[in-house]
C-alpha cells in the first residue's frame, strides 16, 4: 500500500529493501528498549529508539538533507499515537475484540505517519 507514495526512482525493489531494512532497524531499536527495560518506560524508549532508526534509515536511503529529525519525530508521534491508545483499547475490550483494535489503530497510525514521511521525502531526494 505504501509502494505508489514513493516517488517513481523508489518504486519497486529499491522501496521494498528500504523499507525492510528500515523496519527491520526499528524492530531492533523497539526490541532493545523494551527487553532492557520490560514496562511502560520501556514501550516510550522502544517507540522513541525505533522510530529514530527508521527515521535514519529513510535519511540516508533518500539522502535527506533538510530536516532529517523531522522524518522520525513525525514516526515517533505516529507510533506512540497508534501504540498506546491501541493499548488502551486493547485493555478496555476483551480479547480478540481490543487485540483487533489495537492492531488497528496502530496499523491506521504508523501508515498515516509512513505515508506523510514518503511525502515529506519525496520533495528532498537526490
Amino acid at each position: 500500500m505504501l509502494l505508489p507514495l514513493a516517488s517513481a526512482p523508489w518504486r519497486g525493489g529499491r522501496f521494498v529493501g528500504l523499507f525492510a531494512l528500515a523496519f527491520f532497524l526499528y524492530a531492533v531499536g523497539w526490541g532493545a528498549a523494551y527487553f532492557a527495560q520490560p514496562n511502560r518506560l520501556g514501550e516510550w524508549l522502544g517507540s522513541l529508539l525505533g522510530s529514530l532508526a527508521m527515521g535514519q534509515a529513510f535519511v540516508v536511503g533518500f539522502k535527506v538533507r533538510k530536516a532529517p529529525f523531522r522524518l522520525a519525530a513525525i514516526l515517533f508521534l505516529a507510533n506512540s499515537v497508534g501504540y498506546f491508545v491501541g493499548s488502551a483499547l486493547n485493555d478496555a475490550y476483551v480479547r480478540p475484540t481490543g487485540m483487533l483494535l489495537w492492531g488497528g489503530v496502530y496499523g491506521l497510525c504508523l501508515g498515516v505517519g509512513l505515508g506523510i514521511v514518503l511525502r515529506e521525502s519525496d520533495h528532498r531526494v537526490y
